[in-house]
Formats: C-alpha cells, structure tokens, sequence
C-alpha cells in the first residue's frame, strides 16, 4: 500500500452473514494502527489537545490541525447519511494508554456506548474483505476516510435466505418515511401525554408513592398510578397495556379489601410495599442507565409478573431507549422479520431495548423524529405489510397455532371442534352464525390458523360485506388506474384465488364477516356454480369483463359469518343455502372452557363468575322462548372487560352501555319488557 494509506481488513470474524452490522459488539473492533497516529503526528494532520469534557484519564487526544479538514468518500456517507460530509469539529482521535491503541472518535460522543455507534455507523453494511481506508492528502490537507469493498470475497457471499428476511428492513424504512406525516399528526397527543406524564411523575416520585397511589382497588382507585396507565389520563401515553388482570401491576386490592400480590394475600402489607417499591423504582432507575439488557427476575424477583406495565413505564421515562410496543409477540415478530438475534425466554421490556437500538442503528432516518413514531409505525407496518405479505411468509416468522390454541382461545371442546372442522374439509363453504357477541368472527380466523398450524395471514383473506359490496369489488371490474385511464381490475377474492392457484400444498381461508349483510347474488355471480364442493377445480366460467377462464380450486374455502339478531338483514336464499353449512355458535356462558378463562384470564373470583354465568343464562332462556335462540347474548362481552379489582362498577357499565341497548333494540316497542330484563341483570 502506499505510505500514506492505512487500511483495516473486515474479518469473517468480525461478520455473521457476512456482514459486519450482523456481529458488531466490542470497541475493541474499531481500532486504528498506532502508525496512522504517528504519521499523521508527524505530518502536521493533527494535534495534541486537552479537552475540557474530558477527564485526565491520561490518554493522548488530538484534534485536527489548522486547515485540515476530514472527508468521508461517497461509500462511507451513501451508508451513514449526508450529516457526515461536514463534521470537523466532531472528530476526534485518541491515544488510548491503557492498551496502547489509536482510535477515531466524536468529541459530542462521552460515553462508550455512544462511542461504539459511531464505530458501528462507519462500518455498517460493509462486507467480509471490506478495507476500511484512511489515507493523508499532504498537499491539500485532506484526511480521507472511506470504505473498499473486495470484489473477490462478494461472489454470491450474501445467503439468499440473508437477503428475503432482512427485505423487511427496506420495507420498513420506506414504511416508515411515507407515513411519516401520518405518524406526526396522529402521534401530536400521546407526546403531550407523555410529557405530562413525565411532569406528574418525575422518575424520582416513585419512591415516595404510598400502595393506595399505586394500587388498583383502593378508595380512590381512578386517583392511582396503575388505573391511569391502563384506563385513566395516560392510557394512550405510549403502548397501550388494557386487558387481562391487575396482577400485571404486581400489587392491587381485592373486593374483601384485601392486598394481593399475585393471588396470594399479603400479610405484613407495610413491609411488602417497602421492598416492592425499592424495587420497582431501583428497577426503572438501573434499566434506563445501562447500555445491554438484563432480566428483571435475576435483579428485582418481585417484578417477575409485570413485563408489560415496565414495559410501557421505560418507554415513558426512557423513549430514546425503547420501543413503544408492550406485546412480546409483536416484539419477537419484529425480531424475526428483521433477523436480529433474541431468545424465546426475553420478556418484552428486552425485546423492546434490543428492536430500538437495531432499528435505530439500521435505519438512521428513525433518529430525526419523535420516538413515539417508531412503535406506531411498527404497530401497523405488522398489519400493513408483515401480515399480508403472502409471499415473505416463513415458518421462521410465523407463530404456531394448534388444536390446543384454538381449544384454549375458543369456548369449544374437542368434539365440536373435530365436527366443525371436518364439516369445512367436507362441505370447502360454511356460515357461522350466532346472536351479538358469540365470538363468530374471531372464532372463524383461529379455526383457520388451527388447520394450517401457524398464524400464517398470508394464507387467510379477512373482508366484510355490506350493502354497497359489488361483483366488482370481489371478482372484477373497470375502474380508474393511476393515469385516470379505466381498466380492467382484479376484485380481492380473485387476486387470492391465483395466489392459492400457485401454491397448491396450502390450504387458503376467505372469511367473509356478516356475510347476508351484502347482496349475495350480485357478489357472488357466476361463483354461485364454482363455489359448490364437487365443483371445485373441475368447472370454470368465463367472466365477464377480462373474458379469463376462471375457477375455484379445491384449496381455498369460505368461512362466512352471519348475525342472527339483525332484523334488516335479508335471509340467505336457498340456492346460496345449499352451498353452505351452517354451524350455530351459542354463547358460552354455560360452558366450563368460559368460566376457567373468566377464572384464569380475568382472575374473577367464583361467586362473580356464578353471578354472571346465572344470571345470563336465564335470561337467554327468556329470550330463546320470546324471540328465539338467534337472539340471545353472547359472552363475548366479557372477554377481557370485566375487572376483577373494580368489579361492579365494570359489570354495571357493560350492562349500562352495551347490553341495555341491545335489549332495547330488541324490544323497541316494549319498554317494560327492557326495565324487567334489565332488572334481572
């Protein structure tokens, strides 16, 4: 090389999948040749300083001399971004005398952390064989930094399965700017929110808070920490973390008004809330500071049960730190789509620490805005583009669902389960259909993950019809493209029918929600001959518009659900009838599943879940003999709604707000008959 070159090889080592982002943990790494420092010593480049910001640790800095600037080449900036063309002023470079190595660094950068992004930017996305160059231009007095790829190492070196996972990266950051201004408008409140959040509860208070100013369940409940995270003011303040229990806050108070720490009674009520709040703040405190993630129970065993709730309380207190995402399996999903490196037993407030620094040292454009847009533009680019994107789908990313999921979610036992699913395998067509709130919908889609064996959406067309749904919307039509020119356009249900065409080894499910709300004949067309069972595969038609052949092949089948209790809703007419089957879904206040989940999920206490179960079932026994069964209330109002800690007052507001009206509904002309239910209720 020349005499005034200095160049740094990436090794394999250095480098998992061959790239140097992938594997980029020590300082040590990034260190320069004690030769550069005393050739560039020598040619007047640099010099020695002492830096004001920095204490005599007794390393040797310098700066640059006098008219000498820094230039990053093109492969180094096209990497970390147009704000390095002119930064001077920042570099720094150190004689570190404890190891005797030579090292650039950003004066504005103090700590090591801070100090191994830099590293890490000036690396990233450079190959094994990549020359990291830094050469002299005595004359002009320009120090050259830029990067070298080595053709040699580059044949075929990134793995095509490197290249599909990590495809999402590009998504994302495209993603991410487009809906930028979107996120922005949207994002305005939760930052108010959250600075207010910041001003009420200054990190410091939490070790002061008394067990009524946090717990749930006190006199003044609406007054506490806990309820304004999940309900109150700061609901919205960063990741939502409503539903299932109190015990996710670790502490609260039970009806009997007695203090419970997970189910258990606290005895000693002073000496617990001592070592819990020491704790819980000692917790916030240390995660906030440290620069690698540790797990909660090896510290700080008495916030074992509270992953989601510290989740949500770091992103406030720490939002450069960590996402605004409190689900474990979103976190692990993001993980595996990025194919960053975690294991099964994180909690979420790690995976959330680990995603931030990826995403942030990846795609540097995340630095440049709030915090608060990250978690919500990853929130919706899972169900924009991680969800639908049929053919970016791994087993790797995708979730298991199995029988037993389903059995566990659904208030269903294993025969009625094995009869409906071999009903769908015989019939490819049927129609769920229920009252309000017997879960049809969700029932429907987790009966499809529980055939295919994982949460494979790609696999699964979710839509809804209504009273403007056309043939044109689901099979095809003329519509304006881009250009306002009018062409021939695919309706969804035949976009996803030539996706199942190709990949014949799969099963795909169409789940049409409130499926007689739409006008079945004008949908459907010539489909209603290609959809019937013996028919699959063997008959085609030519449609109209495109004038293509087209059938329905034997591996995609319809899920419909279909309400009962919505007097305006025409009936199904008996052609469409005998294409279907069609399975009743009754509420499930009766079933053992619904009063373990009740028991389990929402930590219901028995006489509660007695109360509800009774109370329910004989008023659905008084409807069934009024109105029929197609009329009586689901148990779906209770799924995750119901607290256990302020039970009467979110009981009476489910009757209040969602079951008094839809008896009033019922009964429109009959208000007696409302006040008697109502009554009973």
């Amino acid at each position: 090389m020349n005499n005034n070159t200095f160049v740094r090889e990436i090794s394999e080592s250095q480098s998992k999948y061959k790239l140097v982002r992938k594997n980029v943990t020590q300082q040590s790494s990034y260190n320069l040749s004690v030769e550069l420092e005393k050739y560039l010593y020598e040619n007047g480049a640099i010099k020695k300083v002492v830096l004001a910001n920095r204490e005599d640790d007794g390393n040797i800095y310098y700066m640059l001399n006098d008219n000498v600037h820094i230039k990053f080449g093109d492969g180094i900036i096209a990497l970390i971004g147009e704000e390095y063309r002119n930064i001077d002023a920042n570099i720094i470079l150190v004689h570190t005398t404890t190891n005797n190595k030579f090292q650039i660094r950003r004066n504005d950068h103090n700590t090591e952390s801070q100090q191994l992004n830099w590293y890490r930017e000036l690396y990233d996305n450079n190959y094994e064989g990549a020359n990291f160059i830094i050469s002299y231009d005595v004359n002009n007095k320009i120090l050259n930094i830029d990067n070298k790829i080595n053709p040699s190492k580059i044949a075929s070196q990134l793995e095509s399965s490197y290249q599909e996972e990590n495809r999402y990266l590009d998504l994302y950051k495209k993603y991410y700017l487009n809906k930028l201004p979107d996120l922005e408008e949207k994002g305005k409140n939760k930052i108010v929110l959250r600075n207010k959040f910041l001003e009420e509860y200054p990190i410091e208070r939490l070790k002061t808070l008394t067990i009524d100013e946090y717990a749930l369940g006190t006199e003044n409940y609406k007054d506490t920490l806990s309820y304004k995270l999940e309900y109150g003011e700061y609901k919205d303040a960063g990741p939502g973390i409503g539903g299932f229990s109190a015990i996710k806050f670790g502490v609260y108070k039970n009806l009997e008004n007695q203090y419970i720490y997970g189910k258990n009674v606290i005895e000693n009520v002073d000496e617990f809330w001592t070592d819990f709040r020491n704790q819980f703040y000692s917790f916030i405190k240390e995660y906030g500071e440290v620069e690698e993630q540790f797990k909660v129970i090896d510290k700080y065993p008495l916030l074992k049960s509270m992953s989601m709730v510290l989740t949500k309380l770091l992103y406030l207190y720490y939002p450069k730190k960590f996402i605004n995402i409190c689900s474990k399996n979103n976190l692990e999903l993001l993980m595996k789509c990025f194919d960053y490196n975690y294991s099964k037993d994180m909690q979420a407030e790690e995976l959330s620490f680990i995603l931030n620094k990826n995403i942030r040292r990846d795609i540097l454009e995340v630095n440049k805005h709030d915090s608060q847009y990250i978690g919500d533009s990853l929130w919706q680019f899972i169900k924009d583009i991680v969800n639908s994107d049929t053919e970016t789908e791994t087993d790797d990313i995708l979730e298991t669902y199995t029988k037993e999921d389903f059995l566990n979610d659904v208030f269903m036992n294993e025969s009625e389960y094995n009869k409906l699913v071999n009903l769908l395998e015989h019939k490819k067509n049927i129609i769920l259909q229920g009252s309000p709130g017997v879960g049809k919908t969700f029932l429907a889609k987790r009966l499809a993950y529980s055939i295919i064996g994982k949460k494979a959406n790609g696999q699964i067309l979710s839509i809804q019809f209504h009273q403007s749904y056309s043939y044109e919307d689901f099979i095809e039509g003329i519509r304006p493209n881009e250009k306002g020119e009018f062409v021939i356009a695919n309706g969804v249900f035949k976009d996803f029918v030539n996706i199942a065409k190709k990949d014949k080894e799969k099963n795909y499910y169409c789940i049409i929600d409130e499926i007689n709300r739409g006008n079945l004949s004008k949908i459907l067309g010539e489909l209603m001959k290609l959809i019937e069972c013996d028919k699959r595969g063997q008959e085609n038609v030519i449609l109209p518009y495109s004038k293509e052949e087209f059938t329905v092949p034997e591996n995609v089948y319809i899920i419909g659900t279909m309400n009962t209790a919505d007097r305006s809703l025409s009936m199904v007419d008996y052609a469409l009838r005998r294409r279907f089957a069609f399975y009743h879904v009754s509420p499930a206040f009766s079933r053992p599943e619904f009063k373990k989940y009740l028991l389990q999920k929402n930590n219901l206490k028995e006489n509660q879940i007695n109360e509800i179960c009774s109370k329910f079932t004989k008023i659905n026994m008084l409807i069934k003999d009024d109105l029929g069964k197609g009329f009586e209330i689901g148990h779906s109002y209770f799924v995750d709604s119901i607290n256990a800690n302020n039970y009467k007052e979110s009981y009476d507001s489910i009757i209040e707000y969602e079951i008094k009206p839809l008896l009033e509904e019922y009964w429109f002309d009959d208000d007696n008959k409302v006040n008697e239910y109502e009554e009973l209720l």
